[in-house]
């Protein structure tokens, strides 16, 4: 339970997320209407984090893709092969590679259950012909 501050003001006291989403994992949305001296800014999620501040990772600055927008351009890329570079760097540069869950599986394995009732098929049917 916690209060939502924005600029030092309480917009929603006593928040209780896991009442109001109904569970834990669940997405709970709450629109809040704010206007900033230039522009209406849009906020399209936020990250609640358990800890010290200083273990949050700063975000980069604007400055800083701008550095990179400029880089790309001298290199003199077509825009096509700029966009499909972009985002196939965006979407697997923290992703680990993940190995193949059967690639080292035996087919024997599959086998054993089917075995295990095979085997005990005889007994049970011996014992239901003796009664």
């Amino acid at each position: 339970v916690f209060d939502v501050l924005f600029n030092d003001e309480v917009v929603i006291a006593d928040l209780d997320i896991f009442k109001e989403a109904g569970g834990i994992g669940v997405a709970y949305d709450r629109l809040l209407t704010f206007r900033g001296a230039l522009d209406n800014p849009k906020i399209n999620a936020f990250y609640i984090y358990r800890g010290p501040k200083t273990d949050i990772p700063f975000l980069r600055d604007v400055l800083f893709d701008e550095e990179i927008e400029e880089e790309e351009e001298e290199e003199g890329f077509d825009e096509e092969a700029d966009v499909k570079l972009r985002t196939e760097i965006n979407r697997f540069e923290d992703e680990p590679v993940v190995k193949d869950p059967y690639a080292e599986q035996d087919a024997s394995h599959m086998f054993i259950p089917f075995l295990i009732a095979f085997a005990c098929f005889f007994p049970v049917l011996f014992c239901l012909c003796k009664l």
